[in-house]
This record gives structure tokens, sequence and C-alpha cells, in this order.
């Protein structure tokens, strides 16, 4: 039965691929290479990367899961992030219209991760939770040096990681249990019908109905008939085992809570809002003001998310354990295709970016409550002398990655500093404090990563949508319009946003935390 249910979601992923190639080749445009990509995936740096990974997993115990398996599913995750983004690169070289492009990227991505996930268990049926870490790992670092390239890499590695957090280290605690396998895999499945489905539906039928309401509602109607028929039922704490109807209100909060942090990016950042408005009238006083209201606003809008997300990781967490908050962050990223696209208004760019932090935000914390616990990191203990230090040396890991992304790159994008030290930090610092302190510390190291890089992530990416959205009322024709002073000082901060919005923080966590993981029997 799990054979069956893993050859559909391959033949799911192959044919949403396919969807997308048939999309690209007929809006195809050969005016639209202004959009492409000015760079390539970085292979060298990142066969670089995946040559030590692999040599490492090749060294580890067999009996453990590490070995020769372990290194095949790091490339094979690698291999399907570089896929999306090759694909991604390509078919933003030949798309002009940003809706069409976002659509197109969005059917891949899903293909690609719906591909990779079903692969990956399809291989690796017998393994337990170190096949998983490993294939998260390479997809993280293709993602990462993905990153200036086509819009589908973030995205494709949070569908990854987050279905394959929820499909298989879950399986430590109910390894017989096939439908928790299956599940996450199937609402990706149901998420691409939905999509597609939705919006035939409204043509044919003419209702004047937005395309994500007639998505939701579809795929609401299509998990709750997956629900009923596999009855996936987790272990919780204590020897519970949750009902599958709590398993499918987890997934419906995180359909619900990841567009509405969309909504509060697209709120901060939108020229129809109070907030972009009122930066451009201080920035009136000169550059200065522009740089620290924009600031303000990133950290003003944080308590909305800070907010949400806490309550979405103690709904999910209260109706099905760690599982609940990981399938939250699938259900978050069922509905691609019907997210507008970066690359399309300002408001909209706003929407569709918020939506991704948020996927991403809360993939990291369902990171933090399933791999932990899977990996047998112990959970915080003040009476150890060696959880504080950790924990202080997670909290500064999120400002030394912002700096070391912040950094402008030398050499025409060929500095080796600006590609390879964040993601030596990312990957070196845990391991260090591991080695250092035990695994005491390494709790208190990823508690606080995650806890204080999502904040951080949050507030850079607001912050610098609220300087884009001030540009753009100015650009408008407000408070003089382009050529004057105001518009310099917008610009400016602008300019500076531009770079933090697009910052990977939690793909950057992500990848500390399945490499700490990974490395676990190091620590002692």
């Amino acid at each position: 039965m799990l054979t069956l249910w893993i050859l559909l979601s391959l033949a799911s992923g192959a044919l949403a691929v396919w969807h997308a190639v048939s999309e690209l080749a007929r809006h195809a445009s050969s005016s639209a290479t202004a959009v492409a990509s000015t760079r390539n995936l970085d292979w060298r740096r990142l066969g670089v990367v995946l040559a030590v990974a692999m040599l490492l997993l090749l060294l580890g115990d067999a009996e453990q899961g590490y070995g020769f398996r372990a290194a095949l599913a790091c490339a094979l995750g690698a291999a399907a992030a570089a896929g999306a983004d090759q694909f991604a690169r390509h078919a933003a070289a030949r798309l002009g219209d940003a809706r069409v492009l976002g659509r197109v990227l969005a059917t891949a991505t899903a293909g690609f991760g719906l591909g990779g996930l079903a692969l990956l268990l399809l291989v690796f049926a017998d393994a337990h939770g170190v096949p998983a870490l490993a294939f998260t790992l390479g997809a993280a670092a293709a993602a990462w040096f993905a990153r200036d390239g086509g819009q589908a890499s973030a995205e494709q590695f949070v569908a990854l990681s987050a279905a394959a957090l929820a499909a298989a280290l879950i399986r430590r605690a109910a390894p017989a249990d096939v439908s928790l396998q299956v599940y996450p895999l199937l609402a990706l499945v149901c998420g691409l019908a939905a999509c597609h489905g939705g919006a035939g539906l409204i043509a044919r039928l003419q209702w004047r109905l937005p395309g994500q309401v007639a998505a939701a509602a579809l795929f609401a109607l299509a998990m709750a008939l997956v629900t009923w028929l596999l009855a996936p039922a987790p272990h919780l704490r204590g020897g519970e085992v949750a009902d599958p109807w709590r398993i499918y209100l987890a997934l419906m909060t995180g359909l619900a809570v990841v567009p509405t942090l969309g909504l509060f990016a697209e709120q901060v950042a939108s020229v129809r809002q109070a907030r972009a408005q009122e930066l451009a009238q201080q920035s009136q006083q000169g550059a200065a003001a522009n740089l620290a209201h924009g600031l303000a606003s990133g950290m003003a809008s944080i308590w909305q998310s800070a907010v949400l997300l806490a309550f979405a990781v103690w709904a999910t967490n209260y109706l099905a354990g760690g599982y609940g908050t990981a399938l939250a962050a699938v259900g978050g990223l069922a509905l691609l295709t019907t997210t507008p696209p970066p690359v399309a208004s300002p408001d909209q760019g706003a929407h569709g970016r918020g939506r991704l932090n948020g996927a991403l935000a809360l993939t990291a914390l369902a990171w933090l409550g399933v791999v932990t616990p899977a990996a047998g990191i112990g959970g915080i203990d003040l009476d150890n002398p060696n959880f504080v230090p950790g924990m202080l040396a997670g909290a500064m890991l999120p400002f030394a990655l912002a700096a070391a992304l912040a950094l402008p790159e030398r050499d025409g994008g060929n500095d080796w500093r600006g590609a390879m030290l964040p993601i030596a930090l990312a990957m070196a610092t845990p391991l260090l404090v591991g080695l250092v302190f035990g695994r005491a510390a390494v709790a208190g190291a990823l508690l606080a990563a995650v806890t204080v890089g999502v904040l951080l992530g949050q507030f850079l990416a607001n912050a610098g949508g609220a300087w884009a959205g001030a540009l753009a009322y100015v650009q408008q024709g407000h408070l003089g319009g382009p050529g004057s002073p105001t518009h310099d000082h917008v610009r400016l901060g602008a300019e500076v946003g531009g770079r933090w919005r697009q910052l990977p923080l939690s793909i950057l966590l992500l990848l500390a935390a399945a490499a700490t993981a990974l490395a676990l029997p190091l620590f002692g």
C-alpha cells in the first residue's frame, strides 16, 4: 500500500512538471530576457559543500542510517532543488508576464518537491530519520547557492523539508503507520489539483470568486476525504494517540495562518496603507529619517507575526504534537500556485514574500519541535551549566548570518567570502557548540537560533517591504514624485531594504539544524 501511494505522488509530481513545461511553451516570449537571472547556480561551490557533506556521511555508522544511503539521499535532495532552480531560470528568461511566471514556477516547484520526496521514500522505505535529514541538508545547500537565481528555489526547499519532516522523521514514533508517511504527500497532490481545479471551476461556472478562495475550499474538501480514508493517528506525548480529525485541523491551521502572514507583510509594504505613506512623508526630513522610520516600522510589525506564529505552534502542537506543526507548514505551502509572485507589483510581491517567509518560519519552528526530539537532543535545562552558553551562541548566530549576508560581494559575484562564509557559520557554529559543551548546549543553541532567527527574519523582510512601499508611493507622483529630494531619500532606503528582504535566514537555520542532528553521535 505504501508503494502505491508513493508511486501516485511520484506520478503527480511528474504531471505537475509536465504541465509547467507545457505552460512555459504556450506563453513563452522571445522578449522576456530582461527578467532572466544574471547568474547561474554556483555549481562549483555547491559541489564543494556537497562533497564534504557526503564524505562525512559516508564515514558514519551504516547501522545508524549513515554511509552510502545517507550520502545518496543528500545528493538526491540537492538534485531535486537544483532541478527546480534550473527550470526557474529557464522560465524567467522566456516569460514576461509576472503572474504566468509565478504560476508556472509554483507548479514546477510542487512537482519537483513531490518527485524528490516520493523518490526518497521509495528508495529509503526502511530507513530511519538519517536519510531524511541528509536529503534536507542537500536541498538546503542547493537552495542557498541558488538564492540569486530562479524564484522557485526557496519555495522548493520549504516544500521538501516540511513534507520530509512530517513524512519521514515522524516514523520513529510510529514506523508501521503508512498513513503518516503519505498524508503530507497527498496534501501536496491535493493542493496542486485544487489550484488548477479551482481556476477551471470558476471559469466554467462564471463565478465571481477569488481563485485562492475556491482553491482553498476544494483543498479542504479533498483533504477531508483523504483524512477519512487514511485515518492518520500519530502518537502524542504520554502515549496518547491523536484523533485523525485533529490532524486535519492542524493542516487547516497552516492553510489559514500562512496567507495571513502574507497579508501582514502586504499591510506594511502596500502603497495604499498608512505605514508606507507615513514613511514616505517622514522621508522629507532626510535620508536619516527614512532609515530610522523604516527600521521602526519593521520592528513595530513584528508583534503581529510573533503572536500568529505562537498561536499556530501552540494550536498545532496541541492538536497533533510536532507532527501537526510540520503539517501546518505543508498546509501553508499546498496552494503555492495561487500565491502572487514576488516579481509582481510591490503589494502583491510583499504578499508573496510574506507567505514564503511565514512558511519558512513555521517550517523552522517545526524542525525545533520535531527534529530535536527525534534526534534525542534534550530540552531546556537551566541547571545545566552548558545550556545557557549554548543558548547565547545560538542567539548570536542569526545576527552573524545577517551580517555575513548583507556584506557586498566583490569580484563581480566571484567572492568566496560572500557565498561560503554564511553557510560555514550556519553549519559550524552548532557543531562547535555541541563538540565543546555537549548535547544540552546544542538544545539551547537550536532553541535560541530558531526563535531569534524567525523574528529577525520577519523584521528584516518587513522593514525592507516598508522601504519599497515608500519608494513606490513617491514614484506614483506623491511628495514631489521622481527626481525630488524625497525620492532620493526613499530610494536609498529601498536599496538598503532590497538586500534585507531577500536574506534566506530560515534556510540557513534549517540547514544548521539538519547538520547538527546528523552530527549528533559526535556529541557524546
